[in-house]
This record gives C-alpha cells, structure tokens and sequence, in this order.
C-alpha cells in the first residue's frame, strides 16, 4: 500500500472516530412516554422546549374540524409539563382561551422563568368565523414557570388580511420572545406584493404597551430594506 492510501486510511479513521463521539453521548434516558393524557380523537403536530434545567413542556394540536374536540369546538392547543426525571408536573393543560374553529400548528420556546405558546387560529368556514377578522392569525399565550397563565391571549400578527399561519417562537432569559410566521394574501393586494412572504415581530416581556412592532423580511430584505415596518406601541 502506497503512502497516500495509508493516508486517506488514517484521515478516514479519525474522522469516523470523531463521528462517534457525538452520537455515543446521546444516550436514552429512560423508556418512552406518552405525553397526552386525553385521547379521543387525534394529536398532532406537536413541539417541545427546554428550561435548560431538565424540565421541559411539550404542546399540541388536540382535535379535529367538524368533530368532538378537547377545547370543544374544532382543534385546540394542548400541553403538558414534565419535570427533569420526565414525570409529569400538573395536569395537561388547554393554551388558547379562545375556541371557536380551530388552533393549531402550536411552537414553543422556554426559560427557567416561563414559556410561551403561540399557535395559528383559523376556520373551518374561511373567510367567515375567524379570530382576527379575516383567515388565519397568529396568537400568543404566556405563561409562568409554574405553569400558570401570564396576562391574556394576544394575537401576534397586526396586518390581518389573508392567512397568518405556521408560526415559531424563540424566548430569551427576561422572557421577551420574538415570532415568525408566513404571510399569505391569497392573491389580494396586501402587505406583501408578491403574495406569500415571512413576517415577524417581537414583544417584550413587560406590558403590551411597551412591545415592539412586526418588521417583515421578504425575499432576502434586510433591515434597511422599504418593506420593513415599524410602529410605535402596538397591541401586541
């Protein structure tokens, strides 16, 4: 064997080498757990966050349009604490107050003092029935590191026209949370001219008052970019 071979070889095993050292730590710790308590029906899209303690909350899309639903009326937003030995603290728990239609495609984000919800509320019946007055819309829930609800619901998105959906959330240490979500004006003349875009805005964790408004970012626009908003003391 030439010299280059033996050194492809050797680079290969250390590579190889290296590989396994991550995954050897990613070891289970304990069995497998089924996290809704309710079960009549479906439970679907669901997502998880971290306290960065151990101890995490999971939350889902509980229910289905057109039949018997957890929140009683279409699919609601469910969730469950667990502590860091992956015991469950308290019972599940309902995220959205308002009910009508349907919430889903809930997201997650967490810090030792708390956590928020935030979730896409539309209707069966588009455009009629919906929670922000025209399609799909994006809302937020608070809550305390006990669990307990901070404040009221919020809706998130202030440009309504259209659906606001599929939202993520990120949180960081004082609690203040920035949402994303896409923007879609179903062909009508709106906030984004080329129909379908992403949109965000970030709210601190203080009174609504004091909260940021969304700036969008479309298409690769950055901060100095003509799209972007930005209005003083929103609802959100």
């Amino acid at each position: 064997m030439n010299r280059p071979s033996r050194t492809r070889r050797a680079a290969l095993t250390a590579l190889v080498a290296a590989l396994a050292v991550p995954a050897a730590a990613q070891v289970r710790s304990g069995p497998e757990l089924q996290v809704n308590s309710y079960t009549p029906g479906k439970q679907t899209t669901s997502a998880a966050a971290g306290d960065g303690a151990g101890s995490f909350t999971i939350v889902w899309t509980s229910g289905e349009y057109a039949a018997a639903s957890q929140d009683g009326s279409g699919p609601g937003v469910a969730g469950q604490r667990f502590d860091a030995a992956s015991a469950r603290v308290g019972a599940e728990f309902q995220a959205n107050t308002y009910t009508t239609e349907g919430q889903r495609s809930a997201a997650i984000a967490a810090d030792p003092s708390g956590f928020v919800v935030v979730w896409t509320s539309s209707s069966y019946q588009y455009p009629t029935d919906t929670q922000d007055g025209d399609g799909a819309g994006v809302f937020a829930q608070r809550f305390d590191a006990a669990g307990g609800k901070v404040g009221a619901e919020l809706r998130v998105n202030q440009g309504t026209q259209g659906d606001q959906d599929s939202p993520a959330v990120a949180r960081d240490a004082a609690g203040n949370f920035v949402v994303i979500w896409r923007s879609d004006d179903l062909g009508s003349p709106g906030p984004n001219d080329d129909t379908s875009g992403i949109f965000g805005r970030r709210c601190r964790s203080e009174a609504p008052a004091h909260q940021e408004d969304q700036h969008a970012a479309q298409h690769g626009c950055t901060s100095s970019s003509p799209n972007r908003r930005v209005t003083q003391r929103p609802t959100c």
